[in-house]
């Protein structure tokens, strides 16, 4: 924690403005883990010693109670002849090797168990937690913001204005947003959710985002300027709030605002009274139904009213207002002292979101680097167990390993039989492992479902990282074993072993 800790505090400036972290210790946490320590030891000694105390001196020098030898049946047979001729009698050995010591190996592989479902449960919780994290900003790639001078001047001195912004070097996207407002009708519009839920919100904003960024946005949706520049463009998804019997709190739900599919007709009205009572009713026909709005922007009401995107040609038709351009820029800070250049008077209208998305940026990299420490924390703590387990399995074995030297087996088909061995370990691991790891993950993304909206995804990464992973442990180190029962005297061996 102190280097980590280190990491963080070590810039030259702070990753967040007054923000240090301190290492606190707990002595509480440290005497805890102390006692945990202790009794578990005491406990894993409790089975093995009362075990020994059973055993007569004779029987655990043949290690007659370790190994059990069953009876072949048919189908035990027929298994040992598809191994023989897959993987030779070498196969055979170490099949019959796992058969007949089965306590030894479950112990190996529900090591590798463990450590598969911790790395995959982990990283499902690092991803929990980044979409915690970023939620303001994770889409967004505006960074400047350059609101219309209203009150200095006319529309076509701000049009004029903006044409001189979009000119400047270091400008990678934009938008020049112009907007206007409608009136709908909730009860007929609205589905039984939303009307229970945003009754009250009967206004429908309808923006243009200027002919270069409208062109590219649906594009992006995969449609046609010209088929759809005459139509709209649907932006109505919300969260619902449910409450759900025998749960904390609600459950967050994405959905639509609006009964309505692409190629359906929208009514609105230009007016409405004191009394609610609409007018001078319009229509529009609806292109598409998307769930993202231009350059990943949140508009100001689109937490709130359903949003309408058209083209700067039908946008024509409307009585709108210009209100900004929303820009992505290289150098946020360099552009706005450009265009503060153009026009001094406007200096108090631009908005850069720098600084807001760094701080985002900033807290996403110390989250990761507590979640991803943590993560490799508990991988290392899996590679010990697992070379610990394995490695003292092999000790164990070296007068098996001997025998089977001393009646004719070479290094090549000692080495074969282990590749089969640690093959077999790898695939009982996953098998089981896979599955719980996937579970786990699943369950974690249920309870963060609650408080943002993704769909589940399955951990492909981190499952193709578990599978490569166990592989390559397990085989270096049973290779290591291995090398270290090479130079190893037979008889010595074998005689050590019976003294």
């Amino acid at each position: 924690m102190a280097i980590v800790n280190g990491i963080i505090n070590s810039g030259t400036t702070p990753l967040i403005d007054n923000f240090e972290l301190n290492l606190t210790i707990s002595w509480v946490a440290i005497v805890v883990a102390i006692i945990v320590s202790v009794v578990m030891i005491i406990i894993s000694l409790i089975r093995p010693s009362y075990r020994a105390s059973k055993i007569s001196p004779i029987d655990a020098i043949r290690e007659s109670s370790d190994i059990k030898v069953k009876k072949n049946k048919k189908r035990k047979n027929k298994e040992y002849k598809l191994t023989k001729k897959l993987f030779g009698i070498e196969g055979v050995i170490a099949r019959k090797n796992f058969r007949r010591s089965k306590k030894k190996y479950r112990t190996t592989i529900f090591s590798i168990f463990l450590s598969i479902v911790l790395f995959i449960s982990m990283n499902a919780f690092a991803e929990s937690v980044f979409g915690l994290s970023s939620l303001q900003y994770q889409e967004s790639r505006i960074n400047l913001i350059v609101y219309s001078n209203y009150y200095d001047q006319d529309e076509a001195e701000r049009e004029a204005y903006f044409d001189k912004i979009k000119n400047l070097d270091g400008i990678t996207e934009y938008a020049i947003l112009k907007n206007t407002h409608a009136y709908i009708d909730t009860e007929k519009l609205y589905t039984a959710k939303a009307y229970s839920q945003y009754a009250d919100m009967d206004a429908l904003v309808i923006y243009a985002i200027g002919d270069e960024a409208y062109r590219n946005y649906v594009a992006e949706l995969g449609l046609n300027y010209d088929e759809v520049k005459d139509k709209a463009i649907l932006c109505d998804t919300r969260i619902f709030y449910e409450y759900e019997e025998g749960r904390d709190g609600v459950k967050r739900v994405e959905d639509n605002l609006f009964n309505l599919n692409a190629g359906d007709t929208l009514e609105y009205y230009n007016m409405s009274d004191e009394e609610g009572n609409l007018s001078d009713k319009g229509t529009i026909e609806i292109a598409k139904r998307a769930d993202k709005y231009p350059l990943g922007s949140l508009f100001s009401e689109a937490n709130t009213n359903p949003v309408i995107i058209i083209s700067d040609e039908m946008m024509e038709n409307f009585d709108y207002s210009l209100v900004s351009m929303n820009i992505n820029a290289e150098d946020s800070y360099k552009l706005q002292e450009e265009i503060i250049e153009i026009d001094r008077t406007n200096k108090d209208n631009i908005y850069n979101m720098e600084e807001d998305v760094r701080a985002a940026k900033n807290m996403n990299l110390i989250v990761s680097i507590f979640v991803y420490g943590f993560i490799a924390v508990i991988s290392i703590i899996g590679v010990t167990n697992i070379f610990n387990t394995i490695t003292t399995n092999m000790a164990l074995r070296n007068r098996e390993f001997a025998i089977l030297k001393s009646i004719g087996m070479t290094n090549k088909e000692f080495r074969k039989m282990i590749n089969y061995e640690s093959f077999i370990y790898g695939l009982k691991a996953l098998i089981f492992g896979l599955p719980v790891g996937i579970a786990l993950s699943y369950l974690i993304y249920t309870v963060t479902a609650d408080v943002y909206t993704t769909s589940y995804e399955l951990p492909i990464i981190p499952i193709l990282i578990s599978i490569i992973f166990v592989f390559a442990i397990i085989f270096m180190t049973m290779q290591y074993a291995v090398k270290k029962t090479k130079n190893q005297n037979i008889i010595e061996t074998i005689r050590k072993e019976n003294i």
